[in-house]
Order: structure tokens, then C-alpha cells, then sequence
């Protein structure tokens, strides 16, 4: 269910990044500049976590980098604008890592536990990737149905709510260990 509430999120915001920074620049070549600095804070968290990351610390990650969602998406709801969206880009960019990195070390941790341990990696990543594709392709599908009847006002709601999902995470794994 877990990889299910990842993959949701990540489908839907394959879109509305791109969107939010086509509203509120005024030339598209920034778009492409501003997301590859997005990129390039992702790849710094990554590297710092893989530093300074610990593995007792999983459940900690992911209550923090849901939060850190949550409160990403919140400055939308004061207006749309070059810095809300700024602001809610970076600090995805940078929790978006410890989220995906934490949650794939449990899903290792519990695979280590299991009685076939490395004879069922391959086919637990194949079922964990299927669940989160199917995540993927219903908040892509999701987004595509809804976008049409989404006006401006509707939009940073309907990303705190999908950013809220992230906070049902961490109890789904309390309840695996």
C-alpha cells in the first residue's frame, strides 16, 4: 500500500511542477533552467543523505520528508506565484530523496527478513515497481481526467491533499515491523 501512496503522488506531480512554472514565468527556456536546479538539489540531498543517513533513522526519514511536503505545498495556498512555487519546488526537490531512499532501505531490511531472503528480491522489486507504476499511471490518469475542471483556485488544494497522503507512510510501516 505504501508503494501505492508514493507512486500516486509522483504521477499527478510528473505534471503540475511543469504547470506551476509555465503560470508563473514569463519565458519558457526558465522552466528548463529552474527544473535543473531542481534536479541538482535532489541529487545534493541524495548525497548528503547517503553521507549522513542512517538506517535506524527510517521511520524518523519518513515522517520528516512527509511533513516536509505537507509544508512545501501549504505556501501554494497563499497564492501562486514565482516564489510559492520556488519555495514549494526546492523543498520537494531536497525531501523527495530522503523519502524514496528510506523507504526502499525498510523494503531491503524487511526482503533481509524474510525466509527466501535474496532468492525473492527479483520478484519482490517486480511487484514493489508494478505497484508503483500503477500509483504512477492512476495519479497521471487521475490528473488528466481532472485538469480540464481544475481552475487556478483548486490546484494548491489538490496538491496538499496529495502531499498530505505522503503522512500515511510511515504508520504502514510501523504496522510491516
Amino acid at each position: 500500500m505504501g508503494w501505492l501512496i508514493i507512486g500516486l503522488p509522483q504521477g499527478i506531480m510528473m505534471y503540475v511542477p511543469a504547470i506551476l512554472l509555465f503560470q508563473v514565468l514569463p519565458q519558457e527556456s526558465w522552466v528548463g533552467y529552474l527544473n535543473a536546479f531542481f534536479l541538482c538539489l535532489s541529487v545534493v540531498s541524495s548525497y548528503i543523505l547517503s553521507i549522513k543517513g542512517s538506517e535506524t533513522s527510517t521511520n524518523a526519514y519518513l515522517s520528516i520528508s512527509a511533513w516536509g511536503f505537507v509544508c512545501s505545498s501549504v505556501f501554494l495556498l497563499w497564492d501562486i506565484s514565482l516564489w510559492t512555487v520556488i519555495v514549494f519546488m526546492c523543498v520537494s526537490s531536497l525531501f523527495k530523496p530522503l523519502q524514496a531512499n528510506s523507504y526502499t532501505a525498510h523494503y531491503y531490511q524487511l526482503i533481509g527478513g524474510v525466509p527466501l531472503k535474496e532468492n525473492f528480491r527479483i520478484e519482490s522489486i517486480v511487484i514493489r515497481e508494478s505497484v508503483i507504476n500503477i500509483g504512477r499511471a492512476a495519479g497521471v490518469l487521475l490528473f488528466m481526467l481532472t485538469a480540464g475542471q481544475i481552475d487556478h483556485v483548486w490546484l494548491p488544494w489538490i496538491i496538499v491533499f496529495v502531499m498530505l497522503m505522503q503522512v500515511g507512510i510511515r504508520p504502514l510501516i510501523h504496522k510491516s515491523i
